[in-house]
């Protein structure tokens, strides 16, 4: 008995869709073996980007609200260890003579019994400050130290370690150079 004799016949829409769908993983995998990476050699104008840190080194009880990078906003200066919001764009290969314009905002303590309008509060300062000299990059640490003195040190190693260029971890603390107690 012939079993093709019972089947239904295949309208020419069927035929089309079946050899479509057999031929679709085809044309859909076929371009994918033209996709080979590139191989190319950096060159001495390619940068990457590397998020900053900022950390705000002045012993007094005024803190930094705000810092831009190159006019990056990377987020306010603090103890290190924070959310990073911004980022910096560096060259592959260090030069001398690299530079980034560092603004940040430096504002007095908040004091709920005698508040002051921000213009009065709060000053701005701006630098071109030196980029430290680097091989490898995990990370760039942005120092605003005493005096507005600024180090911009792109590093794999962090403050704190042995080897780090730059200083340790701000130790700040408001509550203790005021005296005050924190309230909640």
């Amino acid at each position: 008995m012939n079993s093709n004799a019972d089947a239904p016949a295949l309208s020419h829409g069927d035929v089309a869709w079946r050899l479509f769908m057999l031929v679709l993983p085809a044309l859909l995998v076929l371009p994918l073996g033209a996709c080979e990476p590139l191989e190319r050699t950096p060159g001495p104008n390619d940068t990457f980007g590397s998020s900053v840190t900022a950390m705000d080194h002045d012993p007094s009880d005024t803190f930094v609200r705000n810092v831009y990078v190159d006019g990056t906003w990377v987020g306010e200066g603090g103890r290190g260890g924070k959310t990073v919001a911004g980022g910096i764009s560096l060259p592959n290969h260090w030069r001398p003579g690299l530079t980034a314009v560092v603004k940040w905002e430096r504002c007095d303590r908040f004091d709920r019994e005698h508040p002051v309008p921000d213009e009065q509060a709060c000053r701005w300062t701006e630098k071109v400050v030196p980029i430290h000299q680097y091989d490898d990059v995990g990370e760039t640490w942005l120092h605003i130290l005493e005096g507005d003195k600024v180090l911009i040190i792109p590093s794999m190693l962090a403050p704190g370690h042995p080897d780090y260029p730059g200083p340790d971890f701000p130790t700040k603390d408001f509550f203790r150079n005021t005296g005050k107690e924190p309230t909640e």
